[in-house]
């Protein structure tokens, strides 16, 4: 109970006090790129995003095949304006990137503790990518696994859920349901919840209507519903538990079939349907799914002009796209493969701009530098942050060793180990009432091509401004992505 009031209060906050109507909603923040972009939108319209780390040898595995096969869903962490995804080709490499609005740029995060690197794997992710938007936590379920893997994003570690005893198939479906303050599962014509609460597992729907597999379930804040679906087949599962079969969709849905997210300001579905894997005669078309009123309105076919931005773009953009909705800036984001011409797109559905993030989590808070921002092997850097009784620690990772900086106060300079390389990150933990928080930066080692200097500023100190971002190389030296070992 104490849960769901600090979630409806927090929600409230956002401007989202949920109703069966749409809210306007507040303009969207400015100060990144992402966000000024999204605020220029009108409603209809699609922008490229132009970023920093994203292309092909991000999308690309080892093997040839792309992370973004089989898929259809990402998420949006709100706190720290994060793009995530995990996934991975057929028996191929699995990657998990992470795009930071703050620095406009992607990051090739560390193998995940599950990932052996052996090619065995069925690496497709499917729907199973999920957030809690509240306690900012990410949560991906592996092909097969009996328990999913929880990555709290402030502090970069991995736990994962108690096992049940059901089982799962590869193609299953998972979302977060802040409401409920637990995760959905779709698998096998079932549906499972575990409660973080009790963290017990529980069934509220068996062998419903629906296919075995590539099924998809996503999360609409203004119902407070996940919406179920896959074939000809749609449920909709609310905060009181209850399953609803609701009406037949005019196209059909799933993995490979369809990409269906929901609007961040109206709550309407998007549905990008058609050219799905070994479907190419598929008709390509762009619906709008009303779920209160369980009603579709198709806003675009194959043949009329203006075809939607994500259709003209890729090759087969259903099969190779994942979607979240960037509630921060009221748009919905897409990342979508062709090789090197892969695209990051935004649509803004409907007017106004999206909600300001949460509030910021008790404890302390790591203000500057940004998430991800570049070091120069050598650098002399000051990282700043805000809390009661306060702490630093600092460590290079991979190494093996204790960390190399540590200190008291709201803020800490230390120097980067002139003998950091490329494959290597600067962790900085602040620690304090309430918590911690980590933060991760990228090294380049000394003598990075040419592109910048580790102080334009020429303050002649070496060391961070008042904004933390003086000294810093821009992210594009460091497009490629390099395969890194968990630290």
């Amino acid at each position: 109970m104490a849960r769901a009031k600090y979630l409806l209060g927090a929600l409230c906050v956002t401007g989202l006090c949920f109703g069966t109507e749409a809210r306007p909603a507040p303009p969207a923040p400015s100060g990144t790129v992402m966000g000024d972009v999204a605020a220029r939108m009108q409603p209809g319209t699609w922008a490229e995003l132009s970023t920093a780390g994203f292309g092909g040898p991000l999308l690309t595995c080892i093997g040839g095949h792309s992370i973004l096969e089989w898929t259809g869903k990402a998420t949006w962490d709100p706190r720290s304006q994060q793009f995530l995804y995990i996934g991975g080709g057929h028996y191929d490499e699995q990657k998990f990137i992470t795009y930071s609005a703050a620095t406009n740029s992607w990051t090739l995060q560390p193998r995940t503790p599950w990932d052996t690197g052996i090619l065995e794997m069925l690496g497709h992710a499917y729907e199973r990518n999920a957030i809690d938007p509240v306690d900012g936590n990410h949560f991906y379920l592996d092909a097969g696994a009996r328990f999913s893997h929880k990555y709290d994003i402030a502090r970069r570690s991995w736990s994962r859920t108690p096992a049940h005893d059901f089982g799962v198939v590869g193609a299953a479906a998972q979302e977060y349901f802040p409401e409920r303050g637990g995760l959905v599962l779709l698998t096998a014509r079932n549906v499972y919840f575990f409660s973080e609460q009790t963290g017990q597992w529980s069934q509220p729907g068996n062998d419903l209507a629906l296919p075995a597999d590539h099924c998809f379930a996503s999360y609409n804040p203004l119902h407070q519903a996940v919406l179920l679906g896959g074939g000809s087949v749609l449920y909709k599962f609310d905060s009181s538990g209850r399953l609803t079969r609701l009406g037949n969709p005019p196209v059909t849905l799933g993995i490979t079939f369809t990409v269906v997210t929901p609007d961040p300001v109206s709550g309407k579905y998007l549905v990008f349907s058609g050219n799905g894997q070994d479907r190419a005669s598929e008709v390509l078309r762009f619906f709008e799914y009303d779920l209160a009123g369980d009603t579709w309105t198709q806003l675009w076919t194959a043949g009329q002009a203006n075809a939607p931005m994500l259709f003209r773009v890729g090759f087969n953009p259903v099969f190779y796209t994942a979607a979240a909705p960037a509630t921060t800036f009221g748009v919905s984001m897409f990342i979508t493969y062709n090789w090197n011409d892969s695209k990051v797109l935004l649509y803004k559905h409907s007017a106004g701009g999206g909600p300001p993030p949460p509030p910021p989590p008790p404890g302390p808070q790591i203000t500057e530098p940004p998430e991800g921002t570049t070091f120069v092997a050598g650098q002399t850097v000051t990282v700043r942050g805000t809390g009661s009784n306060l702490s630093w620690s600092v460590n290079r990772t991979p190494d093996g060793l204790p960390p190399f900086a540590q200190g008291t106060g709201s803020n800490l300079t230390f120097t980067v180990p002139a003998d950091s390389t490329d494959s290597q990150f600067i962790d900085a933990t602040l620690s304090g009432d309430g918590g911690s928080v980590s933060r991760r930066y990228v090294i380049v080692a000394a003598g990075a091509p040419p592109g910048g200097t580790p102080n334009p500023s020429g303050s002649g100190d070496g060391s961070c401004g008042a904004l933390g971002m003086e000294g810093i190389l821009p992210l594009a030296l460091i497009a490629r992505r390099r395969r890194r070992s968990a630290g």
